[in-house]
């Protein structure tokens, strides 16, 4: 029974000892972004780049106004329905759009001020976006009513002071005398200022280069 003993440990000592297997470390599931990223990945291995010539990268719409108003909207805008324009997409911009007083007001373009619009609308935002510019719009007499008050107050600043005495306009009346010149030793004083009355607040007017 001994010698059976030290033959089996003879035996056992014998046979070359192996490195114990350690279990394969486990791999952690893929975030969104990871997944994402993967197969955009597997996506990219069709070797496309091989058939591809240079006359295949020559892009013409690179030439294009990329603000351009899209067909329906630039046709309402020719047939003087609507006025459209870009405004930068953050949360100020257009609430300050937004809250000007008539006619300086634009409205955003969605699916139910502008419906002939449709196709163009971002899927997650509702309104026409275009970089970072959001689409708004509003009436073409609000367009036509700024514009004439924006030439109507231009034309003010770049008249003579005397041109306008005793021109009206509603409620206030301008009164305008001839410059005079006056010495007074070194300094030379000018007399005649414009004074309005006027019973009309004008200070909702702003933003006129619209």
């Amino acid at each position: 029974m001994a010698n059976t003993r030290k033959a089996a440990k003879a035996a056992d000592s014998a046979e070359p000892k192996t490195a114990p297997v350690k279990p394969e470390k486990m791999m952690k599931p893929f975030t969104a972004e990871e997944q994402a990223i993967a197969a955009r990945v597997a996506a990219d291995s069709t070797r496309e780049w091989e058939v591809i010539g240079e006359d295949s990268a020559i892009d013409y719409s690179l030439g294009r106004d990329m603000f351009e108003l899209p067909p329906p909207a630039k046709k309402e805008q020719e047939e003087k329905h609507f006025a459209f324009r870009w405004v930068h997409r953050t949360q100020a911009r257009i609430d300050e759009i937004r809250s000007k007083p008539i006619p300086f007001k634009w409205w955003i373009c969605n699916s139910t001020n502008t419906p002939f619009l449709k196709g163009y609308f971002d899927p997650v935002l509702g309104g026409v976006c275009r970089e970072d510019q959001i689409l708004m719009f509003r009436p073409w007499w609000m367009h036509e009513k700024q514009k004439a008050i924006t030439a109507e107050i231009t034309d003010s600043k770049n008249r003579d002071v005397t041109a306008k005495n005793g021109e009206k306009r509603g409620s206030a009346e301008f009164v305008a005398n001839q410059q005079e010149l006056k010495a007074a030793g070194n300094n030379i004083v000018y007399d005649g200022d414009v004074a309005e009355k006027a019973d009309t607040d004008l200070s909702d007017i702003t933003d006129l280069t619209e």
